[in-house]
C-alpha cells in the first residue's frame, strides 16, 4: 500500500471485486493510474486524493457480465485542464489473462505492470505511459504523449502516433505504424522476419551460413531450411540476433 503525507493525500475509496473479470474498460482524466499485480484472486481498486475532493468525483465502478468499467467521476463536472486536485488510482489485478483491456486517458500518468490480455487498446492524449506485459494484439493511439514499453511481448501491434515520443523494446512479430512528428524507437529482433527490413530469402541465406559454421562436420544436423525452422524458437531468435548484430562466424 502506498504511503502519502496525510495533509495532502489520503485513501478516499477502496473496493474489492470477487466476481470474475474478463475485460476492463478504463477512462481517466489527469492524475496517476497504476495497474499492478495482485497477490489474491480478487480485483482491488483504490483511489487516493485530498480531503477536499468531492465524493461525487471519486472513481465510478461497474461490473456487468465480466466487463469491469472504471471511470473518472470528474468527467461530468470538469473539463480537461481544470482539474487541479491531485489523485492516484491503483488497480490490482489477479495474474490471469484478460480477454480485453482498453484505456482512454487525457493528461494522465500511466504505469501498467505485467498485464496480459488478448486485445489491448490505448488511446492517450497529453499523457505519459509506461507499460509491460503480453498482448496478442495491441492498438496504440497516442497524441502528444510519451509512451514507453519495456520487456513487452506483442504478436500484432498497430501504432498510430501524432507528435508523440514512442519507445518500445521487446518481442513484436507483426507491426503497422502510422506516425507524424517526433520519433519512434522500436527495438525488437523478433520482428525482423515480419518486417520489410530484410527479404525472407536473404535471412534464410544468412541462417544457412551460420548453420554451416556451427555444424560443418556434423551428420546429425544437415544444413537445409527444414532443420533451421525445426530449431527451438529461442535458438532461432538467438541466431537472428547474431545476424542483426553483424557477428561473423569463421
Amino acid at each position: 500500500m502506498m504511503v502519502f503525507n496525510s495533509n495532502l493525500m489520503i485513501l478516499r475509496k477502496e473496493q474489492h471485486i470477487v466476481d470474475a473479470v474478463t475485460a476492463i474498460s478504463l477512462e481517466w482524466l489527469t492524475g496517476e493510474v497504476r495497474i499492478l499485480a495482485s497477490e489474491t484472486d480478487d480485483v482491488r481498486i483504490i483511489q487516493y486524493t485530498s480531503n477536499n475532493f468531492s465524493d461525487k468525483k471519486l472513481v465510478q465502478i461497474d461490473l456487468q457480465a465480466g466487463m469491469l468499467r472504471i471511470a473518472d467521476g470528474r468527467r461530468r463536472y470538469s473539463r480537461i485542464g481544470f482539474n487541479i486536485n491531485t489523485t492516484v488510482l491503483e488497480v490490482y489485478l489477479p495474474k490471469k489473462k484478460l480477454h480485453s483491456f482498453s484505456m482512454n486517458g487525457a493528461g494522465s500518468h500511466v504505469f501498467i505492470q505485467n498485464l496480459e490480455a488478448g486485445l489491448a487498446k490505448f488511446r492517450l492524449t497529453s499523457s505519459h505511459a509506461t507499460i509491460s506485459g503480453k498482448y496478442d494484439k495491441c492498438e496504440i493511439n497516442a497524441i502528444g504523449t510519451h509512451f514507453a514499453a519495456e520487456d513487452i511481448a506483442i504478436y500484432k501491434l498497430n501504432l498510430r502516433s501524432t507528435s508523440s515520443k514512442i519507445e518500445i523494446a521487446g518481442e513484436i512479430f507483426q507491426i503497422h505504424v502510422n506516425a507524424t512528428g517526433r520519433g519512434i524507437n522500436i527495438h525488437s529482433f523478433e520482428c525482423l522476419m515480419k518486417s520489410n527490413l530484410y527479404q525472407p530469402e536473404q535471412v534464410l541465406q544468412w541462417l544457412c551460413r551460420i548453420m554451416r559454421a556451427l555444424f560443418w562436420n556434423s551428420k546429425k544436423y544437415p544444413v537445409n531450411s527444414k532443420v533451421i525452422f525445426q530449431l527451438p524458437r529461442r535458438a532461432l531468435s538467438i541466431l537472428i540476433k547474431m545476424v542483426a548484430d553483424h557477428i561473423v562466424l569463421k
